[in-house]
């Protein structure tokens, strides 16, 4: 299971991603409002205990990588779905593998 310290080296990888714009989301998670991802620029990513935050201007994705979650940076899986993969406008893409995605809204 990722811990604290995987998920800082996370964020540090994914901390270039900060200001580009999402140009497709695709994934299998019900709880993510894919239609709404492209267009938004991710303000930014953060990490909050076991959680792995991406920050766009309408509401943030909260990503928890249970027992056996992972993520690919510009790479993708072979045979195994996404739960949230993230294209950019800008090149590159973000995926993530068995976790749990939240939307969260600011309140």
């Amino acid at each position: 299971m990722p811990e604290g310290p995987s998920l800082v080296i996370l964020k540090e990888l994914a901390k270039p991603y900060e200001g580009r714009t999402i140009a497709a989301a695709h994934g299998n998670s019900a709880a993510v409002p894919y239609d709404e991802l492209p267009g938004q620029p991710i303000l930014s990513v953060r990490t909050w205990g076991k959680h792995f935050l991406i920050e766009l201007p309408l509401f943030s994705l909260r990503v928890h990588c249970l027992m056996f979650g992972s993520y690919r940076i510009d790479e993708r899986k072979e045979d195994s779905p996404p739960r949230l993969s993230l294209a950019f406008e800008e090149g590159g893409e973000l995926n993530f593998y068995t976790c749990s995605i939240r939307r969260s809204t600011a309140t």
